[in-house]
């Protein structure tokens, strides 16, 4: 979970309802999200990969690799996200070191769970700021 100081600065946010779709699989991805309210479903191949809400992000690795979205993100109940384009996303990375970190371990355990390798222990220094 990221610590909502992170996107406090960020004026703006979207919302979609219900069943809406977020993120579609392919499409360019130069946006992250940042989970404000509700849960949204991670789906690729038909198959639901995660179901993510308040203070997750998606998005994160098409922003990072410039490559099509890998699975498409549909609002699971009404959701409020606040979207972060790179020159914002670099920002936070350069003034939170932390922050960083969080990206880090959040594309490491979600790779670790896609190839069925959960993590052994969580670090417990992530809880912490």
């Amino acid at each position: 979970m990221f610590n909502a100081d992170y996107f406090n600065q960020f004026h703006e946010s979207e919302t979609y309802q219900a069943g809406e779709i977020l993120i579609g699989e392919g499409d360019a991805g130069d946006t992250i999200y940042a989970i404000q309210q509700g849960e949204v479903q991670v789906v690729h191949n038909g198959d639901v990969l995660a179901t993510l809400g308040p203070g997750e992000l998606v998005g994160e690795m098409a922003l990072i690799d410039q490559m099509p979205r890998s699975a498409t993100v549909i609002a699971l109940t009404d959701v409020r996200v606040v979207p972060v384009d790179p020159d914002h996303f670099y920002a936070l990375l350069q003034k939170t070191p932390v922050f960083g970190t969080r990206v880090m371990h959040l594309i490491s355990s979600r790779l670790r769970r896609a190839a069925g390798l959960e993590p052994i222990v969580q670090p417990d220094f992530y809880a912490t700021e």
